[in-house]
């Protein structure tokens, strides 16, 4: 509710100081032809899911497994604000790259890492794969920063990257339900009530975009959580923690295949992996002559099925 209430109340003001400072997004061949739309929306979540964790932090202690509230609050503060300074600024993406690994390196000093891989739910050869420092080091920043490009890379239709988003966090709340870690929950359902509360501006046509400072805050979010989520004691060995990283791989499997894609194409086109173009699923489905809001729902129902894909493993 916290969280919900205050992207809802702090929405409308931050549409109007947009309006009043030319807040717009920036001009690109790529963008949907339409009037200016203000970009700093993400600001609004950010105040809404700040708010619920910082209540968290006063009124309950936590068990999330592995993790602290406090290193998430911190995080979760630090890749807002890469995102929200490219949204004021439109700096290169080299700098920004540069910050996030940074960030998601200390995620790792402080044990957010994915140290061995839990194969258990396969039900194929060992149950856990043991992964060297440097490999589990190089796995988890790969992680943490290619799922947080990957929700900003799929922001390109009004709707679509927040719609995926809470696509995300119902299927890790289906998850942490499955695994009775119900303490998860308390950080999940702040990222969907600001969600929620955000898309009622951002469908289609946008009041408001969320911008570079809602996605990277959002990837983060939905990629720390994934880890701690799928991350256990493993065969009741208290000094091994293995995470099952394939599940969240899956759920969110079509803004990560999208990204990848691209940047493939990218590369054997001879052209830098951040180089702008129309590659994204979403171009291609609105240049096979889907309508905005259908190219929308096409990617929301890939979701959905990837979505149930993942928890099968589980139930």
């Amino acid at each position: 509710m916290i969280s919900s209430l205050v992207t809802l109340i702090t929405l409308p003001l931050i549409i109007k100081f947009a309006l009043n400072n030319k807040l717009f997004d920036f001009l690109d061949e790529r963008k949907q032809n339409r009037k200016p739309v203000p970009r700093i929306g993400g600001l609004s979540i950010f105040l809404g899911i700040i708010a619920s964790l910082i209540f968290l932090t006063l009124n309950k202690e936590l068990n999330l497994g592995i993790g602290d509230i406090n290193v998430l609050l911190v995080l979760s503060i630090g890749f807002f604000l890469v995102g929200f300074v490219d949204d004021l600024l439109n700096i290169s993406p080299w700098p920004r790259l540069i910050m996030q690994v940074a960030l998601a390196s200390i995620a790792w000093i402080q044990n957010i890492r994915i140290e061995s891989i839990d194969l258990s739910y396969l039900d194929i050869g060992p149950e856990v794969y043991l992964l060297p420092n440097f490999i589990s080091f190089i796995v988890t920043i790969f992680w943490i920063v290619g799922l947080t490009n990957a929700i900003n890379w799929i922001d390109g239709l009004d709707g679509l990257a927040v719609g995926v988003t809470i696509i995300g966090v119902v299927g890790l709340i289906l998850i942490n339900l499955n695994l009775k870690q119900f303490d998860t929950l308390f950080i999940l359902f702040p990222i969907a009530g600001g969600c929620l509360s955000f898309l009622k501006y951002n469908f289609f046509p946008a009041k408001i975009l969320m911008g570079d400072g809602g996605s990277y805050l959002l990837g983060f979010l939905l990629a720390f959580v994934s880890i701690i989520s799928t991350t256990r004691f493993s065969l009741g060995n208290s000094e091994t923690l293995a995470t099952a990283i394939y599940i969240p791989i899956i759920l969110f499997s079509v803004p990560i295949l999208d990204m990848c894609s691209v940047i493939i194409s990218r590369i054997l086109d001879g052209r830098s992996p951040f180089y702008p173009d129309n590659q994204h699923l979403h171009h291609r489905l609105i240049a096979r002559g889907l309508k905005h809001r259908d190219a929308v729902m096409v990617i929301y129902l890939l979701s959905i099925f990837a979505l149930t894909l993942s928890n099968s493993l589980i139930n």
